[in-house]
């Protein structure tokens, strides 16, 4: 409901104008897309391998349980924060933060299995694969970006 006042040609108000719009679909399609958005989270939060969903700006959009409790983080927290800025900077690795750059600024750009040494903040270094991909919708890209770990089981030369 709107409610203006009615004005006449000579600038003096002389009642009110009251409109009703029907925004009953309006408001099916926000819970649809609240629906739509609780149920991918939920998904990514609990697939068995660490994944994590990032914005175009390398922010975290949700991380898998699995992602959580392998690098000791809570869910919650992460949210919204910078990928750089992870676990006290492990992941602010220049390889992974040109691979994300690429995939951001050129959509076919993704990539798959490469190789990573990360340093954890308890001290020691893992060795991961880590794989980005452009996340669609419908055959539409979106602005985010799906990135998924997992452990190198590749036997190191001796």
């Amino acid at each position: 409901m709107r409610i203006l006042p009615y004005r006449t040609l000579d600038n003096y108000i002389n009642g009110a104008v009251i409109t009703f719009n029907d925004v009953t679909p309006l408001k099916h399609l926000e819970e649809k897309l609240q629906a739509s958005t609780s149920f991918a989270e939920s998904i990514i939060e609990t697939v068995r391998e660490p994944m994590l969903v990032l914005n175009n700006d390398l922010r975290i959009l949700t991380i898998s349980q699995a992602f959580a409790e392998r690098y000791d983080l809570n869910i919650a927290d992460a949210k919204n924060q910078p990928l750089a800025a992870l676990n006290g900077v492990v992941w602010n690795v220049p390889a992974l933060r040109r691979l994300l750059s690429n995939l951001v600024s050129d959509k076919n750009e993704e990539f798959d299995e490469v190789p990573l040494e990360i340093r954890l903040p308890q001290g020691g270094t893992r060795q991961v694969l880590v794989y980005g991909h452009r996340l669609l919708n419908h055959g539409s890209e979106m602005d985010c970006l799906l990135l998924g770990v997992s452990e190198n089981t590749a036997k190191v030369p001796a």
